[in-house]
């Protein structure tokens, strides 16, 4: 069910955070958005309230950690290559470059 409301979510959380000035750190919060936006607002406080993906969670934060990220948005390329920070469009062709010649040579030699 969540994968199709992904990008209602998104949305609901921007406008109720920067918009509307909503708490989005309150799980009571988290969850009546969630209803807000088409999901069930019961299992999602559930879910807050539970250890449910807490380890894949963990395992995103140290694989960012990893990467060096300490910006947002922070774009990563083929996992070896990263750009921070908002950027002019210029920016991402010499890594756009590096991560297709990377893929090239990885494809030649698999």
């Amino acid at each position: 069910q969540g994968g199709a409301h992904t990008q209602e979510l998104a949305a609901a959380l921007q406008a109720a955070f920067f918009r509307d000035g909503r708490d989005i750190g309150d799980r009571a919060v988290l969850a009546a958005i969630a209803g807000e936006a088409g999901l069930d607002a019961d299992a999602a406080a559930a879910f807050l309230h539970s250890d449910a993906d807490r380890d894949a969670l963990r395992q995103s934060l140290a694989t960012v950690r990893q990467l060096g990220i300490q910006a947002v948005p922070c774009f990563i390329f083929n996992r070896l290559y990263s750009l921070s920070g908002a950027q002019e469009p210029g920016a991402f062709l010499p890594l756009l470059d590096l991560a297709g010649a990377e893929g090239v040579v990885a494809s030649a030699a698999g």
